[in-house]
């Protein structure tokens, strides 16, 4: 990461105000990913940071297909852990997600 310089007092206050935003985001997904692991689970399960979940995620993708109407988004698929987590968390995939928020491909 590079340094940063901010000169203004008030963009000093807006950063600190965007890392705490992400520092709670961060906290939210750690807390609610370890209230929904079931009571048997192992410890590590039980233990497992965000920032693990975060690396779990990185792999995952979106393509963007040029065609004659524009461009189409699709996501990769998730690996089962992915899914495994999504699920535990009650969260859609990436193809379902985008299913909700795109428009369909008009089929004619």
């Amino acid at each position: 990461m590079s340094p940063v310089f901010l000169k203004l007092p008030h963009r000093v206050e807006a950063l600190v105000c965007l890392l705490q935003i992400a520092l709670q985001a961060y906290q939210m997904l750690e807390r609610l990913y370890r209230q929904s692991v079931p009571e048997g689970a192992p410890s590590t399960e039980q233990r497992l940071t965000a920032e693990t979940i975060l690396e779990i995620f990185s792999v995952q993708g979106l393509v963007v297909e040029p065609t004659a109407i524009g461009d189409v988004v699709h996501a990769t698929q998730p690996t089962r852990r992915q899914r495994q987590i999504l699920n535990q968390l009650k969260l859609p995939t990436p193809e379902e997600f985008i299913a909700q928020r795109l428009p369909p491909l008009p089929t004619g």
